[in-house]
């Protein structure tokens, strides 16, 4: 092949060059550009995603956290609001309207601070167990109170333990009573019923009645004025009596092994006389009596039997009253002391047969009633005489 033919062939390869797709080096920075655009495009989209997955993720947390402080919060101000509930108070003594509450038997501190507060007494329950703690010495017995509404509870407090909050009934039990005469005013001066009063009588003398006593509860039922909660079983004022005759029985020094017998000589002495400067008289010549061998011979023993212990209350006797030797207080046959005590004596009839006044008198006589009147011998014939004025005074009087 010649030059010219040479010549002719390179113009074909020339177009050959310039119609194919061969990469120049102009196109190949090109072509590294775009894909190297395409590439970092991509990365930056994967890069948003992962922020964008981040901030999701982000906010995701943010908003868990956010409950939660929520949360937090809303349980900080529950209990904020459960501890004021619970432990606010009012200020003072409370306004001028009262009412009633009453205190069960037995009703602890909580149980307590709930009633005061339901009764609008109290602002809270927490508020009086934090006052009721700061005296713990101080008792709460149960009973009806009257006690202002919205008071503090240190005030609520101590109006519980101020005896004129107490709502209660009063009742007056004269000396020289017996136990049915008892039951008789119980029955007109308070709500009890009287089957209510022989139970509770029956109770207290089961319960409440030293050994000495032997069951028997005439003589331990100390006159005086009570003041009790109605809503209480009647059995609890028996024993405000039996305890206060302890109490006097205490005082004085008596022994237990000779209350009965004290209270059995002060019953007499009380029924006997109605002066109480006479009573520790009326004891001598008890004693007198009994050390000598005489028989006491005294008509309110042998009523006592007769009537009061049948169911009656009358001094008045027949003859054969008087002379019937089943009756076992009949002192004008049988020597000693009565079986029992024949009334329920006062603390100065009791005091009295401790400690008898001195004298050797072996009888007595209420000459004069109205005035109380009562004269004292050694003798018989000075009390026959004693006897004849009081015959005088009964017909100057017309009984």
């Amino acid at each position: 092949m010649n030059n010219e033919d040479e010549n002719k062939k390179i113009p074909e390869l020339d177009e050959t060059f310039n119609d194919s797709e061969f990469v120049t080096e102009k196109n190949l920075d090109s072509h590294l550009d775009s894909q190297e655009q395409g590439d970092f495009t991509q990365a930056l989209n994967r890069s948003d995603l992962r922020i964008q997955q981040k901030q999701k993720k982000d906010n995701r947390v943010f908003k868990k956290r956010y409950i939660v402080i929520i949360i937090i919060l809303a349980l900080i101000i529950s209990v904020g609001v459960i501890c004021y509930n619970y432990f606010k108070d009012y200020s003072g003594d409370g306004v001028s309207q009262t009412v009633e509450v009453s205190i069960p038997q037995g009703a602890t501190d909580h149980q307590v601070a709930e009633i005061l507060k339901d009764k609008g007494v109290t602002a809270s329950v927490g508020s009086f167990i934090l006052a009721k703690n700061k005296n713990k010495g101080v008792s709460i017995s149960y009973g009806n109170y009257n006690l202002h509404e919205k008071s503090s509870a240190d005030s609520a407090l101590r109006q519980l333990v101020n005896p004129s909050s107490q709502v209660s009934d009063q009742v007056t039990i004269p000396e020289g009573k017996t136990v049915k005469e008892v039951l008789d005013i119980l029955v007109e001066k308070t709500s009890y019923s009287r089957s209510q009063l022989e139970e509770g009588l029956k109770e207290a003398e089961t319960s409440d009645l030293p050994s000495e006593a032997n069951g028997e509860i005439e003589g331990w039922l100390f006159p005086n004025t009570y003041q009790f909660n109605p809503d209480q079983d009647s059995s609890a004022l028996f024993k405000l009596m039996i305890d206060q005759t302890k109490s006097v029985l205490n005082k004085l020094g008596v022994p237990s092994s000779d209350q009965e017998e004290i209270i059995i000589k002060a019953s007499i002495a009380q029924r006997e006389v109605l002066s109480s400067k006479d009573m520790a008289k009326v004891a001598r010549v008890i004693d007198n009596r009994l050390d000598k061998g005489i028989k006491l011979e005294m008509d309110t023993i042998i009523a006592y039997g007769a009537t009061n212990k049948q169911g009656g209350t009358s001094l008045e006797m027949t003859q054969a009253e008087l002379d019937d030797a089943n009756n076992p207080y009949n002192s004008r046959i049988y020597e000693g002391l009565p079986p029992t005590p024949i009334s329920n004596p006062g603390e100065e009839a009791i005091a009295g047969a401790v400690d008898p006044a001195e004298g050797d008198w072996l009888y007595f006589c209420t000459v004069d009633p109205d005035n109380g009147t009562t004269e004292f011998y050694d003798n018989e014939e000075d009390f026959n005489q004693g006897v004849a004025k009081y015959k005088a005074w009964l017909a100057n009087s017309g009984e």
